[in-house]
């Protein structure tokens, strides 16, 4: 995050104290070990994003199931689900429900949804705007909710075509069981995978009177949430989005967010920083998400990253960091814990 950023919360919504109880997870001692509000039982919450990490790290640790975001879904009221869950539910079929969701997520959470339809399959990709520690459990449950979904909606057993998680640890049978398609562990993104047909199924849920009361609201509440955004942070955004495949012009950013090239430099001048300083951050906050991964080379860091050739990142890091990219990963991996090392899921901790 820059210097002069925002710092990011996460919404948090009361009704997913009813799943957890439903897997077994008591909502007080999650509290407790996440050192959450006690508000946070009854109302929609603000928490810090270190509150929201040790929320996760509680509930995989008070359950002891490395599915349990999967559970989660499972167990997941739709009809007593937030707006943002519950208008999908409505939805007039899968690709509207999905493309709602990553719509009205943004508000709310640390991660985007990114969609790609080609032939005859829909590519889900989540991406994560930050560091998450626990990010595999948050994952299961967005990947989860997606499905249960198309399964509720349409009343038919929708199953995935692939799945690819990138931590290398999980439950195999149990992912493999719930997605019904293969799940590939330690991949480069965290990417679900549906048959492109399944999109158009229409949803027995379907309520266009209930959504001509939510979408308007919902539709304010996103455009407050922009308003209320640094323009920096959504410039950081959408090149992160571009970097993989192309550098980032500021005509195409310009252009994305509706104003002038010479509109978009005077309101990043007015925020303190620059476009190729906002650059700069996105290539640096992916590097330490792509390094701490662990199952990209560098090469592939590299082209990644939008740079010409391994030796230009290579550069680029050591003014960073003061390090090279490989003793800066050596470090992070040798101060993790040990796999089935118990730790405290403090706030402080969790971060």
């Amino acid at each position: 995050m820059e210097a002069n950023a925002v710092p990011l919360r996460v919404k948090f919504f009361p009704s997913i104290w009813k799943s957890l109880e439903r897997c077994g997870v008591p909502a007080s001692e999650v509290l407790r070990r996440a050192r959450m509000p006690a508000a946070a039982l009854t109302e929609t919450t603000m928490l810090t994003i270190e509150q929201s990490h040790a929320f996760w790290a509680a509930v995989r640790e008070l359950s002891g199931n490395p599915a349990i975001g999967l559970e989660i879904a499972r167990n997941i009221d739709l009809a007593g689900a937030p707006p943002i869950v519950l208008a999908p539910y409505h939805a007039r079929n899968w690709r509207d429900a999905m493309h709602m969701v990553g719509r009205y997520k943004q508000m709310c959470a640390p991660e985007r949804l990114h969609f790609r339809e080609e032939g005859d399959s829909c590519t889900i990709d989540l991406e994560w705007l930050q560091e998450h520690p626990e990010r595999a459990t948050a994952t299961d449950l967005m990947f989860g909710i997606l499905m249960e979904l198309g399964r509720r909606g349409t009343g038919q057993p929708v199953r995935a075509r692939h799945v690819e998680l990138q931590w290398a640890q999980g439950n195999p049978a149990a992912h493999a069981e719930f997605f019904g398609a293969t799940v590939r562990f330690g991949a480069a993104s965290n990417r679900l995978v549906v048959d492109r047909a399944d999109l158009d199924r229409p949803f027995a849920s379907y309520n266009r009177e209930l959504l001509e009361v939510l979408s308007p609201a919902l539709e304010r509440a996103l455009a407050d949430h922009h308003a209320g955004q640094r323009l920096a942070d959504r410039v950081k955004w959408l090149m992160k989005r571009r970097l993989a495949t192309s550098r980032p012009e500021m005509r195409a950013i310009a252009q994305e967010l509706a104003m002038s090239e010479r509109t978009l430099q005077r309101r990043l001048a007015d925020e303190g920083t620059r476009f190729l300083d906002v650059l700069t951050t996105a290539r640096r906050e992916l590097a330490h998400e792509y390094l701490v991964n662990g199952q990209l080379d560098m090469v592939d860091v590299a082209f990644l990253l939008g740079f010409d050739d391994q030796n230009s990142f290579f550069r680029a890091f050591r003014q960073w960091e003061g390090e090279t990219p490989a003793r800066w990963r050596a470090l992070r991996v040798a101060a993790q814990p040990l796999p089935g090392a118990r730790r405290e899921p403090t706030a402080a901790a969790a971060h």
